[in-house]
């Protein structure tokens, strides 16, 4: 499988991990604050980093949105579709092109696009693992995320 594909595939992952989560939080009847919040800032981080990989400045606004779940999932379809397209587009070399990004504080770094695209992932599974504590902790069952749980789901429909 070409890294892109591969890529692809764990961006179609974190959009069902990220529906996953979205219903868990919405099954308690009052989700918990902290855990929607956690929700609106992994896709509120999410397309900042992808506008910025397509050339925007930074959103002007916090990375912290305190949107509710309603607006969660609402912002999650359209990321999952704005996701799709960008990622439609790119190949495996572009995977490796320098990001020239002009980062903060005036440091000059300049990460491949592919480890931007990393980052967005692993920071996304990072929060999904606090918004699994938070639903515990508040006596819901969280949801299994796992990519291998992803994997066999996936295979089981199209076997069914």
């Amino acid at each position: 499988m070409k890294r892109i594909q591969a890529l692809r595939q764990r961006f179609i992952h974190e959009a069902w991990a990220l529906e996953r989560m979205l219903g868990a939080a919405g099954a308690s009847g009052k989700p918990p604050e902290d855990a929607v919040t956690l929700l609106g800032h992994i896709l509120l981080s999410g397309r900042t980093w992808r506008r910025r990989l397509q050339g925007a400045e930074g959103i002007g606004e916090s990375l912290w949105p305190g949107w509710d779940l309603p607006v969660c999932r609402e912002k999650a379809r359209a990321e999952q579709e704005a996701w799709h397209q960008y990622l439609g587009a790119l190949t495996d070399p572009d995977l490796d092109a320098a990001w020239k990004d002009g980062f903060r504080e005036g440091l000059a770094f300049e990460p491949r696009v592919g480890d931007v695209l990393e980052h967005v992932l692993v920071h996304a599974a990072h929060h999904r693992g606090q918004i699994a504590r938070i639903l515990r902790e508040s006596g819901v069952v969280p949801v299994n995320t796992d990519y291998l749980n992803y994997l066999r789901e996936e295979a089981l429909r199209h076997t069914a």
